[in-house]
């Protein structure tokens, strides 16, 4: 009997370790799925350079996007706003820029972010913005060729996120606008 119960809780641990090795990352994501930001637009001149803005939602990422909206507005950028969960259907090589503005869940991206990173071998006009509890968690590049940023969620951190965003930003355009 002893031998057993061994043998049931052993093979009860086992399960559970490899559940937890294959789904740890995708569990947090499972359980607190975030909402998506509201499409909308902000239109420039037929021929001004225009960025896809991917973003899921919450009270400093829709603080950043009114933000950025305002800055490309200024400078004359159409600006296409999208939740991350429509980058299914994406085209990334359509736009000038691709903004993508996320959380780090489990130590990375959430997979809606990772599958359209993989389906797009060009990665030179991507710009992904990720915020995490303490601001410094960056995404393992792997080689690839995107820009890269990190903040925490604090309000007071709008406007030198939407500055070093813009920077980013500037150079995708540059690149498809030589």
């Amino acid at each position: 009997m002893t031998a057993m119960r061994f043998c049931l809780s052993w093979s009860a641990t086992a399960a559970l370790a490899l559940f937890l090795l294959l789904y740890s990352c995708a569990v947090p994501q499972k359980m607190w799925p975030q909402k998506d930001m509201a499409a909308s637009e902000i239109a420039g001149a037929a021929n001004a350079p225009t960025v896809l803005l991917a973003a899921r939602s919450s009270e400093f990422k829709v603080a950043l996007v009114e933000r950025l909206g305002s800055m490309m507005a200024a400078e004359n950028i159409r600006l296409k706003i999208v939740g991350v969960e429509d980058l299914k259907t994406v085209n990334g090589e359509q736009y000038d820029a691709v903004l993508v503005i996320s959380t780090c869940l489990a130590w990375g991206f959430d997979e809606e972010v990772r599958s359209f990173i993989e389906r797009h071998p060009n990665h030179d006009n991507m710009i992904f913005f990720t915020t995490s509890a303490a601001g410094d968690w960056m995404p393992d590049k792997e080689e690839l060729s995107y820009d890269a940023i990190s903040s925490a969620s604090e309000l007071s951190d709008v406007e030198s996120a939407a500055r070093n965003i813009m920077s980013s930003v500037h150079s995708a355009v540059r690149r498809s606008y030589p």
